[in-house]
């Protein structure tokens, strides 16, 4: 028993150490220090989701063309899934760097990073379920809204400094 009491002392003592989500950070090299650690373990999963996702379309254009309408919707089906996949682990690490602030001086660039990823984001999700429901042309126009904020996102941080947060699927 005391062990125990002793270990949750222990931890307590070792994450009161640890800067807490939600501290803001004095420059931006605490912001990134703090921020490129909750990306980095988000890059290859991000990676790999955005590639099924791609693999999966090019199959479901595959079987546009030749195939039974059978297989063709089941496709459909697979690019969605894949497709809101990617897009809820993106907005999963969209959150959690949300919770650390950004130094007073580059609050307004990361601000808008983070907009521009939230807007990417539900434009994506609805891209997704546009697919699922069989409306193409929503879903491209959808698509296309999510690569604009996904691309503008990226030119607020382009040189701020990130090594994990700035890398794109």
């Amino acid at each position: 028993m005391r062990r125990i009491a002793l270990a949750a002392v222990m931890a307590t003592g070792v994450m009161g150490v640890c800067a807490a989500p939600g501290s803001a950070a004095a420059t931006r090299a605490e912001y990134i220090a703090q921020v490129d650690p909750i990306c980095q373990p988000f890059v290859t999963p991000e990676k790999n989701a955005y590639t099924a996702y791609r693999k999966d379309y090019k199959e479901w254009q595959r079987r546009l063309s030749r195939g039974t309408q059978k297989a063709w919707e089941g496709q459909t089906h697979q690019v969605y899934l894949s497709l809101f996949r990617y897009v809820d682990l993106r907005a999963t690490l969209t959150d959690q760097i949300t919770a650390v602030s950004p130094a007073r001086e580059d609050a307004a660039t990361v601000s808008q990073w983070l907009t521009d990823r939230n807007r990417s984001e539900r434009y994506a999700f609805s891209a997704a379920f546009a697919f699922e429901a069989f409306k193409f042309k929503r879903y491209y126009k959808l698509v296309a809204r999510s690569n604009k904020y996904d691309a503008a996102g990226y030119n607020a941080i382009s040189g701020f400094g990130f090594q994990a947060c700035g890398v794109s699927a």
